[in-house]
C-alpha cells in the first residue's frame, strides 16, 4: 500500500514536471529565447494550449505580456487602406530599410500592406465573410492593426484578440521570414497573411472564448484558407506528414496535428463546396461546436451527415501520392504522402485469423493493411459495445487497375468481403464528438482450393 502510495505520487509529480516544461517551453519559443529548428505554423495553437494549462502568478504575468500589442514606432497606412502596419526601423524588430522607390517607407513594409490587402479582397470581397470589427482607434485608427516583430522563425505569426473586447483582434508577423522557416521570403509572407486574417474573422464570428476551444478546426480551417487564397504556394504540404504518419489522431487535437489535418477542409470543400466552410462558422456558438454545426448543415442542406462525410474523407485519404487517381478524391492529392498503417498483415498463401481490440478517440480512425493471394477470401467481423452507432468503416484497395472503396456492413457476425486485389486496407472510424469508442475487430484470410494447391506445389519443389 505504501508502494502504491508513492507510485502514484512520483507518477504525479513526474506529470505535473512535464507540464511545467511544457509550459516553459511555449514561453522560450514565443519570446524568442529559443530556436525551434523547425517553425511554429502558428502561435495562436501555442497560446491556446498556455491559457488551458495550470499557469502560476509569475506565468500569467508573462501571458498577459505575450497577448499584448506591441509598442513600434511607426506605422503606414495609405489612403483607404484596411490595414494599418505597425514597424520598426532600428532594434531587434527592425525591418530592412531597403527603400527601392525612395519615399521613406521600407519596401518589406510596403509589401506587407499590398499582401493584406490581397488577402482581404480574397477572404473579404471574393468570400464573403465578414470584415472582422473595428477596434476604434485602439491602434491609431480604425484600421486593421498588424505588427511586425522578430520571430527568429519560431512561428509565423500570432493573432490575438483584445483583452476587453473578445471579437476584437490584431495580427503579429515575422519582419523577414527568413531564418528556418520552410516557406521563407514574400511566400512565407503571404501564407501567413492568408492564415492569420482568417483567424481574425474567426474572432469577429464567435469570439476569443469559444475560438479557444475551437481551436483545433480554427487551425484546421486557416491553413486550408492558405491554399485557397495562394494556391501556388502549399506551404502546407510541410505539415501532411503530421496527419498522414498518425492515423488514429483525434480532429480535435490541440496539437500539431491540426496543421497537417487540414485535409480535413479540403475534404468538405471539394466534395461539399467552400461555403461548407463559412456556413460552419457562422452557425458555430458557444453551445453548438463546429463538428455539432458541421453536423447540422449536412443534414439540413447537403443530404449527408456528419459520420457519412468522415468516414467518407478518410477512404480519400487511402488514395494519395503513388495511389493517387488522377481526378479522383483530393485534388493535389499525388503531392500528398501516403497514409501510414496502425498495423500490417502479410497473410499471402497463409489461413490466418486475428482479432483487434482497440479504442478510437474521438473523430478518429485506424487504418489496417493486409496483403495475401488474390483469390482467398476474406472475412472480418466489427463488433461496437454499446457505442450507439458511432462506429463506421470502410475497405479501401486497388482491382485490375481501378479503385475499390466500399462501406462495409458492420454486424457482429463474420461476413465476406469480395476483393480481388492483393492489398486491402480496412479503415475503422469513430464519429463520436466527446467519448472514446471501444471496438473488436476481427480479420480472416482462408486459402481457395487453387491458393492451396499452389502452396502445395510450391513446398514440393522446394
Amino acid at each position: 500500500m505504501i508502494y502504491l502510495a508513492y507510485t502514484l505520487i512520483l507518477l504525479g509529480f513526474t506529470s505535473f514536471s512535464f507540464a511545467k516544461e511544457r509550459t516553459e517551453e511555449i514561453f522560450e519559443i514565443l519570446e524568442g529565447k529559443t530556436k525551434t529548428g523547425i517553425s511554429h505554423k502558428c502561435g495562436n495553437q501555442l497560446i491556446s494550449e498556455l491559457r488551458n494549462s495550470n499557469l502560476s502568478e509569475k506565468d500569467k504575468i508573462r501571458l498577459n505580456k505575450l497577448a499584448a500589442r506591441p509598442e513600434r514606432t511607426y506605422s503606414y497606412f495609405p489612403e483607404n487602406s484596411h490595414f494599418r502596419i505597425h514597424y520598426d526601423t532600428q532594434g531587434f524588430h527592425a525591418v530592412s530599410s531597403a527603400d527601392t522607390n525612395s519615399n521613406q517607407i521600407s519596401d518589406y513594409v510596403e509589401q506587407v500592406h499590398q499582401v493584406f490587402e490581397e488577402v482581404y479582397s480574397y477572404e473579404i470581397d471574393f468570400s464573403g465573410y465578414e470584415k472582422p470589427p473595428t477596434d476604434l482607434g485602439i491602434g491609431g485608427g480604425n484600421e486593421f492593426d498588424v505588427y511586425i516583430e522578430e520571430f527568429s522563425g519560431n512561428v509565423y505569426g500570432i493573432t490575438t484578440n483584445d483583452p476587453n473586447a473578445s471579437q476584437i483582434s490584431f495580427i503579429t508577423i515575422d519582419n523577414n521570414f527568413l531564418d528556418t522557416y520552410a516557406t521563407k521570403g514574400l511566400n512565407g509572407l503571404k501564407v501567413t497573411a492568408a492564415h492569420e486574417f482568417f483567424h481574425a474573422i474567426q474572432f469577429g464570428i464567435v469570439g476569443a472564448t469559444v475560438l479557444d476551444y475551437e481551436s483545433p478546426f480554427a487551425e484546421e480551417s486557416a491553413v486550408w484558407a492558405e491554399d485557397q487564397v495562394y494556391d501556388e504556394i502549399n506551404d502546407y504540404y510541410n505539415y501532411l506528414n503530421l496527419f498522414f504518419e498518425n492515423p488514429g489522431s483525434s480532429l480535435l487535437a490541440k496539437n500539431s496535428y491540426v496543421f497537417g489535418a487540414s485535409v480535413w477542409c479540403h475534404f468538405l470543400a471539394e466534395r461539399f463546396g467552400n461555403d461548407l466552410i463559412k456556413k460552419i462558422w457562422l452557425q458555430t456558438t458557444s453551445i453548438t461546436r463546429t463538428y455539432q454545426a458541421a453536423e447540422n448543415i449536412l443534414k439540413n442542406d447537403y443530404n449527408s451527415s456528419f459520420k457519412d462525410a468522415y468516414s467518407e474523407f478518410v477512404g480519400w485519404t487511402y488514395f494519395t501520392g503513388n495511389r493517387s487517381i488522377l481526378g479522383k478524391y483530393f485534388s493535389e492529392a499525388q503531392n500528398y504522402p501516403e497514409t501510414a498503417f496502425n498495423k500490417k498483415f502479410d497473410w499471402t498463401g497463409i489461413t490466418k485469423e486475428t482479432q483487434i481490440d482497440s479504442l478510437l478517440k474521438p473523430i478518429s480512425y485506424n487504418i489496417f493493411q493486409v496483403k495475401r493471394n488474390p483469390n482467398s477470401k476474406l472475412f472480418y467481423s466489427l463488433i461496437e459495445p454499446d457505442n450507439a452507432g458511432k462506429l463506421s468503416s470502410v475497405a479501401v484497395g486497388f482491382s485490375l487497375g481501378e479503385e475499390s472503396n466500399k462501406i462495409l456492413d458492420l454486424a457482429n457476425e463474420l461476413k465476406t468481403i469480395s476483393f480481388s486485389e492483393t492489398e486491402v486496407a480496412f479503415a475503422i472510424i469513430g464519429t463520436s464528438f466527446t467519448n472514446e469508442i471501444t471496438y473488436i475487430f476481427n480479420l480472416k484470410n482462408e486459402l481457395s482450393s487453387e491458393d492451396k494447391i499452389s502452396v502445395l506445389h510450391n513446398s514440393l519443389l522446394d
